[in-house]
């Protein structure tokens, strides 16, 4: 009688993975996947928090060197609710200098911005610009703009602007987001009209951080 011959192949004692190990991996690339989505929709986030800073900036520079090449103070009206900018001319009294004033065009952040919407940022406002305390945030501290006449905060802070591209009128600006939970600062300090730009850390703004 012949023997079978059996080979033994040292491959055939491979095995694939099993079911728990497939389980497992699939888990932490689930794992990985969602940290970055989370970072990334973070970033995006954060961008547009920037974005809306440096626009409200370029609006406020542009406004001052309008009032000087038209020689008459223009007033810049930021928007809380709308998210827009606006330029008019302070002194009621002389109507036909209005239009100059109103020749720099609106902005409206919402549509400046891809992708931004009220519920993105928040603006809050004073005609304080050592006010750096200012609370600007909906969820904890509600808005700490200055008040109106009512009690209620104010929806609109004004910027106003000499011919001397000093101001008359400075302020502070925060911008709020609350999807990363992030604040941006602006003074505009009076009289010289600088402009500053930073960062607030805990309640306070840090002009050396961007």
């Amino acid at each position: 009688m012949k023997k079978s011959m059996i080979s033994h192949n040292p491959n055939n004692n491979q095995q694939g993975f099993s079911l728990t190990e497939l389980i497992i991996v699939i888990a932490i690339l689930g794992i990985m996947s969602t940290f970055v989505v989370t970072a990334f929709a973070r970033n995006k986030n954060e961008e547009k928090l920037k974005l809306a800073s440096k626009s409200v900036i370029q609006y406020l520079q542009a406004a001052r060197i309008k009032s000087q090449q038209v020689n008459i103070p223009c007033s810049v009206n930021i928007d809380h609710e709308s998210l827009t900018l606006s330029v008019e001319f302070t002194d009621k009294q002389d109507p036909d200098d209005e239009d100059q004033c109103q020749g720099l065009a609106d902005v409206d952040l919402i549509t400046t911005i891809q992708g931004l919407s009220l519920d993105d940022l928040t603006i809050c406002g004073s005609s304080d610009s050592s006010k750096t305390t200012m609370s600007c945030n909906n969820a904890l501290n509600g808005d700490g703009s200055d008040l109106d006449p009512t009690g209620n905060p104010r929806s609109v802070t004004t910027i106003v602007f000499t011919p001397r591209g000093t101001v008359s009128q400075g302020g502070l600006l925060k911008l709020y987001s609350e999807r990363v939970a992030r604040t941006r600062c602006i003074a505009i300090t009076s009289p010289i009209g600088l402009i500053r730009e930073g960062r607030a850390i805990e309640t306070d703004c840090n002009y050396n951080s961007f």
